[in-house]
């Protein structure tokens, strides 16, 4: 019998198959052989022979085996008629092959039959080479166990996942290390818990995936949250995830964190920011310091010359010494109170304004208030000074440094403020605390302007066009030393020609608690 007697009929003719059918059979990138069910090899496509390495006659009319190793050839036909006889086809399975040149490839195969009058006649292998696809599998398996490995490691970076709806699905191990959470503590959590609570009342969390859903990525640069409140500095992204139909299937999110960089950054932008200031406030400074300290050395230089040319003259009567004698003093006091205050300023920022131990003790506020106010006010006629002073319990400070505070403040609302109008300092008590507060019915000052007053060298506008000299460094002292007692300084006017109170609030003392040997 012929090799031909063994082709079933279907296949009898495939000289004579359609174009398009022959041009199938031998253009398919799939190894096709069809074989006998004693293994005899019927029919080969080239890409079969080019897959094991053979020529047409070297396989066709010969057992299928040949394409095995010599040492495998028994057992490849055993199988052969295994397969045959099985009940059902094997279906697609993974094999090892070795071509005639010694390589190895790996193979899809499936076993299928021509059946003609209900009996096997042939056995058609249908064999795909899936070695660059196993490959790419591998090294894809690889890359993404690096991948994992190196997400589920990475401790500086806060690496998730969340779902459509932003809820954390997946949480790797430098999110933990960032924000404290556990992955079984935070998974199926909306990943706005992250967010500090005035961004998630602002709606960051729901802009940002909105960003990234729209545009691909959003910038996530901001300060987060961590499990025991404390915050965190993050500098990251947002990236939506899509499937290949486009459709959004969650979030990833990467954020580092840069907290020690961020604070460090604002440190030096706010060094930066105060070293401009400082330049700005010392070209204010030698600009109205020249002007106000002239003032008085004028004054002081003019008086000074009328005295000793009136000496010269001989003209020195009782009332003209006078005359110049006070304007002496007051010029010269007037100095004296600039030179104090930029001293003021320059112990200030040598840390030296705040009480210490030696000077501190208990200090009763009425009684320093009328202490004051008969040193320097009493005198006056010229204003209706009045004074509100309640008793109550004492404050812990320096009582030249708080009563230099007072006496700037009054001075400040009688200077400001016409002759004719009252100026009253109340004391009052609460608890905690000691209020003490100055009005007048002065210049007051313009809106918006009951903070900017206490800056150094800084004065209301409606003050600083007036006649009225000052280095504007009086109540920029007192706030200083205010604070430094542990109290508050701030201001308060309706507007400008409506007057202005100022308020200061001091801690008082402990009561029972005993002095300290430097208080004593």
């Amino acid at each position: 019998m012929t090799d031909e007697d063994h082709v079933p009929s279907a296949l009898s003719e495939i000289d004579n198959l359609p174009v398009w059918l022959r041009a199938v059979w031998e253009n398919t990138s799939d190894a096709i052989a069809v074989s006998s069910e004693d293994g005899t090899v019927l029919l080969a496509n080239p890409s079969y022979l080019a897959l094991y390495g053979y020529d047409h006659d070297e396989v066709v009319g010969h057992s299928f085996a040949v394409i095995f190793p010599e040492e495998q050839r028994a057992w490849a036909e055993e199988q052969h008629r295994a397969v045959f006889a099985a009940p059902a086809s094997r279906g697609v399975y993974e094999a090892r092959i070795r071509r005639r040149d010694g390589t190895e490839r790996l193979v899809e195969a499936r076993a299928d039959f021509i059946i003609e009058d209900g009996t096997r006649t042939a056995m058609i292998s249908t064999i795909r080479d899936i070695t660059n696809r196993k490959r790419v599998e591998e090294a894809l398996r690889e890359s993404e166990q690096q991948l994992r490995l190196i997400v589920e490691n990475a401790q500086t970076y806060a690496i998730f996942l969340t779902d459509p709806e932003d809820r954390v699905t997946d949480w790797f191990a430098g999110a933990e290390a960032v924000y404290g959470w556990t992955a079984d503590e935070i998974r199926g959590q909306p990943a706005a818990i992250t967010f500090i609570p005035e961004d998630r009342e602002a709606g960051a969390p729901a802009e940002e995936t909105r960003i990234a859903a729209n545009e691909g990525t959003a910038p996530n640069v901001r300060w987060h949250q961590r499990k025991d409140g404390t915050r965190v500095f993050i500098e990251g992204v947002s990236t939506a995830l899509r499937d290949e139909d486009g459709v959004l299937r969650g979030f990833l999110k990467i954020g580092q964190d840069v907290t020690e960089r961020h604070r460090a950054e604002t440190e030096r932008e706010q060094a930066r920011l105060m070293a401009e200031r400082a330049v700005v406030a010392r070209d204010h400074f030698l600009s109205i310091g020249a002007h106000e300290l002239r003032t008085p050395v004028t004054s002081l230089k003019g008086t000074a010359q009328l005295l000793s040319r009136s000496i010269r003259m001989g003209r020195i009567e009782q009332e003209r010494l006078e005359r110049y004698s006070k304007g002496l003093v007051e010029s010269s006091e007037r100095l004296e109170l600039m030179v104090n205050e930029l001293f003021d300023v320059g112990r200030l920022h040598l840390s030296e304004s705040g009480p210490t131990a030696a000077n501190l003790e208990r200090i009763d506020l009425t009684k320093l208030i009328t202490q004051a106010a008969d040193r320097y006010w009493r005198a006056r006629t010229f204003h209706r000074l009045t004074i509100q002073a309640n008793q109550g319990p004492p404050i812990m400070g320096d009582p030249h440094r708080i009563q230099q505070v007072i006496v700037n403040l009054v001075e400040n609302a009688l200077k400001y403020s016409a002759a004719s109008t009252p100026v009253q300092v109340t004391l009052g008590f609460e608890p905690g605390g000691a209020l003490i507060t100055v009005t007048d019915q002065g210049i007051g000052l313009p809106p918006g302007s009951e903070e900017s007053i206490f800056e150094p060298f800084n004065r209301a506008t409606n003050a600083a066009t007036s006649t009225i000299p000052g280095l504007g460094l009086g109540l920029y002292i007192s706030q200083k030393i205010v604070e430094a007692h542990g109290g508050r300084l701030w201001a308060e006017s309706a507007g400008v020609s409506q007057g202005t109170t100022m308020s200061l609030w001091l801690p008082v003392d402990e009561p029972d608690r005993p002095l300290t040997t430097s208080e004593s």
